[in-house]
């Protein structure tokens, strides 16, 4: 049985030289693209820079549409075996070949854990299921500040292919159901409005998911397809009428896109309805099919060469930036990868994506041909392939994602140990070493090299739970003693709980801990990195109920304390946040005006992701960081609102981390934080007697 195609008119697909002849604007505009993502990614700028993906879409859905309406026409049915053969000899070559060097490299510089994380993101790259893979690792909140993945920009190529698992199918089934052209235009249309909807509902409502979402840019990649739909009804001749017209159509879609680029930034709403900018230059430029000059933007050499190369560009560009990062993120060192990840596109584009495309591997066409309830099992099983390894990165177990599960089994388990502090002025002096050390200590080596998510403190798993969870809370509860005291916060409270543990043993206190993921006590609205409304209520209602159970309880002794991203998620500048902040502390203490003593600690200053910044031939210099200005605003917002309260005190921790504002990895034998922002276990426990020598002044 075939599907035929339901006119018999495709005159434009024949004659026209949109769907047939070979585009040098799109060539062009493919060089815009790959610039702008590549500029943004080395130098953020353009801050848009990431649009040129979204232009790329546009490009594909056209191009691809227009050769398959092309197929139909001819022959009354679609090869899905020669569809998908081709996309495998186009996409997939280079793919492997960055994606095995990238693998690679990652071994050669960097320590076990990243290396490893680094190869299940290649393996879920090469299954084209990497924004899923993401998705699940960014929803994953132990692993949002996670070092950056060499493959993160694999996102966009899986995307398209998801796409291309269902659009060949749904194409042949409109151009052979459908009455007239019309009609068909029509339905994409109505398919672009439900991706729309679909994406400005998952913007709105969670931004992080909507940004590697498929259907949330399926619009995208429908916009191109329809052109090409629109394109088959133009007859050649007609094509070559209004010559200056479509040239000024063709530059202004340029222009808006570039603009676009040069204005927009992440803050905006993105991808909907935000990328639309670049979508829609990007359909203006192909809609146009303009004549370019050896000397315009889109058809001079240069453009030219870039749009040849462009994909695989973008893909050596990504890797190529991450690994220079070990050996520092200065300008000129920026500027160095430039012409390294253009040598490296070049010689793959010469000696793997042209010399397949040249060769008889995977050759379509010439074979017999195959009946169409087998080609439609062809493309069904690519649909339920694509299905299942994205179900597995979203509700398997952590070890298709994480290489926490894989650490574990190599090397097994086994906390993080040194030598008992003595005092504060010890730690300061621990710091000022670090802060020399010209390279890795034996010690810290060893730890770096078996650094997982086991590191963290016991209590991050124990006590702390999302503040949109249901069901009983989760509580940790230590009794040295009759004091009661309880430590409430977000995840930087719960990975101080070890500290406290140690002074409640020394002190006889009865400890209990509840903690929520980025939702501290602190009376103060906050979002999380989804940006989710449903966030903020949560954690608003969340805090009134421990308000009420504090009130209930009554404990002599109240820890608080929130990560310095809390100022961030308020979604105010950061001076107005920092004001709140201290507002909000203020209303917080009021509430707790029945406690004996409120320790307000301040959070370790975020710096350098260890995983990220040590590798083997980088040096501990590479990972010092500085503390913030948005982390000295919370600081002072505390401090200030702690003034106002006899009960309330401020625990300034700055410097057991940093010296002069600089802040080592690493001091007193152990590795500081697991990733920006949470100490490891060993670290938090070893500071008990820092924090009570604190306290007893």
């Amino acid at each position: 049985m075939h599907l035929q195609s339901g006119f018999n008119s495709h005159a434009g697909i024949k004659e026209g030289k949109p769907l047939s002849g070979f585009r040098l604007d799109i060539q062009g505009l493919r060089a815009i693209a790959v610039v702008l993502v590549v500029l943004d990614h080395a130098f953020a700028w353009p801050t848009g820079g990431f649009m040129g993906v979204d232009v790329f879409y546009v490009i594909s859905g056209y191009l691809i549409s227009a050769h398959i309406l092309r197929e139909v026409e001819t022959t009354g049915t679609l090869s899905f075996r020669d569809f998908y053969l081709r996309r495998v000899r186009r996409i997939f070559p280079v793919a492997f070949v960055v994606a095995v060097a990238t693998v690679i490299v990652s071994f050669l510089l960097w320590f076990p854990p990243r290396a490893i994380q680094a190869s299940l993101d290649a393996l879920s790259a090469m299954l084209f299921v990497s924004n899923f893979h993401f998705m699940a690792i960014g929803t994953d909140y132990l692993q949002q500040q996670a070092a950056v993945s060499p493959f993160q920009h694999y996102w966009s190529l899986s995307i398209e292919e998801q796409f291309y698992t269902i659009w060949p199918l749904l194409l042949l089934g409109l151009a052979s159901l459908m009455p007239s052209r019309k009609a068909m235009f029509l339905s994409v249309i109505a398919l672009i409005v439900a991706s729309l909807a679909w994406g400005l509902w998952n913007t709105l409502s969670a931004p992080t998911s909507a940004y590697f979402e498929t259907g949330a840019r399926a619009w995208e990649l429908l916009a191109g397809a329809l052109l090409a739909i629109y394109e088959a009804k133009q007859a050649g001749a007609e094509r070559q009428t209004f010559v200056k017209m479509r040239r000024a159509v063709s530059i202004t879609g340029a222009s808006v896109i570039i603009l676009s680029a040069i204005v927009v930034s992440p803050a905006w709403m993105i991808p909907v309805p935000t990328v639309g900018l670049s979508v829609i230059g990007a359909m203006a430029v192909v809609w146009a099919n303009a004549p370019v000059g050896r000397l315009s933007l889109l058809g001079n050499a240069l453009s030219q060469w870039l749009g040849k190369v462009s994909y695989s560009l973008y893909l050596w560009h990504f890797p190529v930036l991450v690994f220079s990062k070990q050996f520092g993120e200065t300008w000129q060192i920026k500027l160095a990868t430039l012409p390294i990840m253009l040598v490296l596109s070049w010689l793959s584009y010469l000696y793997v994506e042209r010399a397949v495309l040249e060769s008889r591997f995977l050759q379509a066409g010439g074979r017999r041909k195959w009946p169409f309830k087998v080609e439609l099992s062809v493309s069904l099983s690519a649909l339920v392939a694509i299905t299942v390894f994205a179900l597995a990165q979203l509700y398997g177990p952590g070890a298709v994602r994480s290489a926490n599960p894989w650490l574990t089994r190599l090397t097994g388990f086994h906390q993080f140990e040194s030598a008992p502090l003595a005092s504060v002025e010890q730690r300061e002096a621990d710091i000022r070493i670090a802060l020399a050390a010209k390279a890795w200590p034996p010690e810290i080596s060893e730890q770096l090299a078996t650094m997982s998510e086991n590191q963290f403190a016991e209590s991050m798993t124990t006590c702390r739970m999302s503040p949109m969870s249901e069901g009983p809370w989760k509580t940790c509860r230590v009794t040295y003693g009759n004091t009661s005291v309880f430590v409430v916060g977000d995840s930087v409270a719960a990975s101080w709980v070890p500290m406290i543990d140690g002074v409640a043993r020394a002190k006889g206190w009865d400890v209990t801990a509840i903690t929520f993921s980025n939702c501290s006590l602190f009376d103060v609205d906050v979002s999380d990195a989804s940006g989710s409304p449903a966030f903020t209520a949560a954690c608003r209602q969340r805090r009134a109920e421990l308000f009420a159970l504090l009130r209930e309880m009554k404990p002599e002794i109240v820890f608080l304390s929130a990560s310095e991203s809390a100022l961030t998620y308020t979604g105010l500048p950061m001076p107005e946040a920092a004001k709140a902040w201290q507002e909000g502390a203020k209303r917080t203490f009021s509430k707790l005006s029945n406690v004996a003593q409120i320790v307000v600690l301040e959070n370790p200053p975020w710096g350098e992701s260890p995983l990220e910044c040590a590798g083997r031939y980088s040096t501990p210099g590479h990972c010092i960081g500085t503390i913030s200005q948005r982390h000295k605003l919370k600081s002072d917002s505390e401090r200030a609102a702690t003034d106002s309260f006899s009960n309330a005190n401020y625990v300034s921790t700055r410097s057991w981390f940093c010296l002069d504002d600089r802040c080592p990895v690493f001091a007193s034998g152990l590795v500081v934080r697991v990733d920006l922002a949470h100490l490891t276990r060993a670290t938090s426990a070893l500071l008990s007697p820092v924090l009570e020598q604190t306290m007893s002044r």
